[in-house]
């Protein structure tokens, strides 16, 4: 026979939703924890565990002074003032005497008269929201650049199509030949520019399809094949990664890789060198990644350049346009990725992909 519970009704969805706001909470990435206005913890979230080293069921319904004090300091200022902080850096010293610098944010809830009912504070790494927002700063300048130069290029392009057509079909032009294929040669120079602006700016369609990564490696390096020997570049390859497949579109993923082939050669100037790619699977969390590592014995990258490396229209090359780095990162982040770089001046430099592979691999 079915039993049925004899709890209150409003008592039995208060704990539902008890239950729910938990659940939720440890479905957050920062780290989060509630204190009511008897300075007790209401809430500790399995990210804040993660950060702090504490134990939520060593804090739950116990007062703030159990907390470290760097921590604690931060709520009580927020009660006391009643104004919410922003983005404080709190230094806690974990188990094992780890240091880890955190970021602490609060948030205040009140009552409509202002009587303040709890306090909210949420926890992220310091080093990791500082890149975030590093990284969201970036894309705000590469879209607000981008508008721009769309319609630059756009610009441009339709006064090339004049200019080309013109020095072509001047009757004057064998008068000096060499003035004509100078002035060829920078058109199609410009020329270049544009179409490089013009995709670097907008959002090509692309469709998503399981490929093989490492056939995209080896096509890549195939056609790079001639230049390497004509610069007596030394190529080793080790395709370590048991599996290879991401979902990805072909032509978007060989550009970038290209472009970072092409990069790695040309550092190494006429005087050879070694070009290095290989391929891991790297567990992280839930998911499995790929990672490609390219990695030359080139001239490297200076400590101020490497900062700027990833900007549009920055380039250390004569004849560089500055867009082929900042296109590549962009198709890495539209596939989910991520693209770092390690590089000393006069040592070589080594880019890192990684790429989500398929569920199905994974």
């Amino acid at each position: 026979m079915l039993e049925l519970s004899t709890m209150p009704a409003t008592a039995s969805l208060e704990s539902e939703h008890l239950h729910f706001a938990g659940d939720l909470l440890d479905c957050i990435a920062h780290g989060v924890m509630t204190i009511g206005t008897a300075r007790q913890i209401l809430a500790f979230n399995a990210a804040a565990e993660k950060l702090t080293g504490l134990r939520a069921a060593d804090l739950l319904n116990q007062n703030i002074a159990v907390m470290p004090p760097a921590l604690q300091a931060v709520i009580d200022e927020t009660f006391v003032t009643g104004h919410p902080v922003t983005r404080r850096d709190v230094l806690l010293t974990r188990g094992a005497g780890e240091e880890v610098l955190l970021q602490v944010t609060t948030t205040i809830a009140q009552q409509p008269g202002g009587e303040i009912i709890s306090v909210l504070a949420e926890l992220q790494n310091a080093g990791q929201a500082r890149n975030m927002a590093a990284n969201l700063e970036h894309l705000d300048r590469l879209a607000s650049l981008g508008m721009l130069s769309a319609g630059v290029a756009h610009e441009i392009k339709n006064a090339l199509v004049a200019i080309r057509t013109f020095v072509e079909l001047s009757p004057d032009q064998r008068a000096d030949v060499e003035l004509t294929q100078l002035v060829s040669q920078e058109i199609r120079r410009i020329d270049t520019v544009v179409r490089q602006m013009l995709r670097g700016a907008t959002r090509e369609e692309f469709t998503l399809a399981p490929l093989s990564f490492h056939a995209v490696l080896r096509d890549s390096l195939n056609l790079l094949r001639h230049e390497m020997q004509a610069r007596s570049v030394k190529l080793e390859t080790k395709f370590a990664a048991k599996i290879d497949r991401v979902n990805g579109d072909e032509r978007q993923i060989r550009h970038a890789v290209i472009n970072l082939l092409i990069n790695a050669v040309e550092s190494m100037g006429r005087s050879g060198g070694r070009l290095i790619v290989v391929t891991e699977v790297i567990e992280q969390r839930e998911r499995a990644l790929l990672r490609t590592s390219i990695s030359d014995t080139g001239s490297g990258i200076t400590p101020e350049n490497l900062a700027r490396l990833f900007s549009p229209f920055f380039t250390t090359k004569k004849e560089g346009t500055g867009l082929g780095l900042a296109i590549t990162r962009r198709i890495i982040h539209d596939h989910n990725g991520a693209i770092t770089v390690e590089s000393k001046a006069g040592q070589g430099s080594t880019f890192d992909i990684f790429l989500p592979l398929t569920v199905s691999e994974q």
